[in-house]
């Protein structure tokens, strides 16, 4: 997993979306990999367009804001936050429920731990 982030960049958008990047999600249910396979999928994420992203990625992502084992999961996600800022509307954000908001309120609530 970590030497595909180098060479995600020579395949096709389209074959990112509709192939490698199923693969990835499905990944993320070893935990263990999170670290990892996130990266990758943000590598595609950023190529996506924002309906797209909304659409067929966000659903996805949900349930790793639920981890906090491995941490290192966690943070993979705030280095990432420009991808949720560039592809999400301000509603997404002003959602209590939405992802952005829970990944700060947990990240606020293991500081405080």
């Amino acid at each position: 997993m970590k030497g595909l982030a180098r060479i995600l960049g020579q395949f096709s958008d389209k074959l990112l979306k509709r192939k490698i990047l199923p693969s990835l999600i499905e990944e993320t249910r070893k935990h263990y990999l999170l670290p990892f396979v996130i990266p990758n999928i943000f590598f595609i994420a950023e190529k996506m367009e924002s309906d797209e992203f909304a659409r067929d990625l966000l659903p996805s992502l949900k349930p790793l804001f639920l981890i906090r084992d491995p941490p290192q999961a966690m943070l993979s996600m705030l280095d990432h936050m420009a991808v949720f800022e560039a592809k999400c509307t301000p509603a997404v954000f002003r959602d209590g429920a939405s992802i952005p908001a829970t990944v700060l309120a947990r990240l606020l609530a293991s500081c405080r731990a």
